[in-house]
């Protein structure tokens, strides 16, 4: 064992660890001090306090010269997110940015997804920054069929334990992990459909949407709880979706 850790060491195994390491701790530094950077990041208004777009236009030029400065690489993200999540940029603070941080995927996957006719054959087109779209795309159908009878009519809530048996089947398909950046093996239903919005139906802005129900058993008299899901928005894609509606 002495042998092999001197090897290892004369290799300078420990040094690229101590090395991944740091790289690990400066992008944890960098994901922290982007997102404050642009909760506290100066708005560019005119007196009236009306945006200035010609400011922006600007500091959008000196992005693609690579000239911003740290300061002005924060002050555009900020105008970005407003226009990307449809909120007022006097709006975005500090808990805002969290929430939303690196969340832009969500809308632009399901802009791309709703525009789409599936049940015509037609598919997303496929693009640089997004080759594997289309067949995560496919993959989250797949579940969305989950809540359709075999006529096709809409199913509004299914009970955990077949949502267990489907999630059985599905997993199978090794091309799951490979498309996505995990998926749960097992666990408590929490953790499978935490696992699961998280890594799977987020993509496209969507998640399980617990329904708690009891009723009384005839014979016994207790009361039985039972829980429902159905597939709905998460809060990023639905606070969009109602912001834009009102503009």
């Amino acid at each position: 064992m002495i042998d092999f850790i001197n090897i290892i060491e004369r290799k300078g195994y420990e040094r690229e660890i101590l090395i991944h390491e740091k790289g690990e701790k400066a992008d944890k530094y960098d994901y922290t001090t982007r997102m404050e950077g642009i909760s506290k990041a100066e708005i560019l208004v005119n007196e009236d306090n009306s945006i200035k777009e010609g400011e922006y236009k600007q500091l959008v030029k000196k992005q693609k010269d690579g000239l911003l400065t740290e300061n002005e690489t924060y002050i555009l993200d900020k105008y970005f997110m407003s226009k990307q999540f449809k909120i007022d940029i006097n709006k975005i603070d500090d808990k805002f940015v969290e929430e939303h941080f690196r969340k832009e995927y969500i809308i632009d996957n399901y802009n791309k997804f709703d525009k789409v006719k599936y049940e015509d054959g037609e598919k997303i087109e496929k693009a640089f920054n997004n080759d594997m779209l289309e067949d995560k795309v496919e993959k989250i159908n797949d579940k969305l069929k989950w809540f359709k009878d075999k006529d096709g009519n809409k199913v509004e809530y299914l009970r955990n334990e077949t949502l267990r048996k489907n999630f059985e089947e599905y997993f199978k398909d090794p091309s799951i992990k490979q498309l996505f950046n995990t998926y749960p093996k097992r666990g408590g239903d929490k953790k499978i459909f935490d696992n699961v919005n998280n890594h799977i139906l987020n993509e496209l802005g969507f998640e399980f949407v617990l329904k708690k129900k009891h009723h009384r058993d005839k014979t016994s008299g207790k009361l039985i709880k039972i829980n429902l899901y159905t597939i709905g928005y998460c809060k990023i894609l639905s606070d969009y979706l109602e912001r834009k509606d009102e503009q």
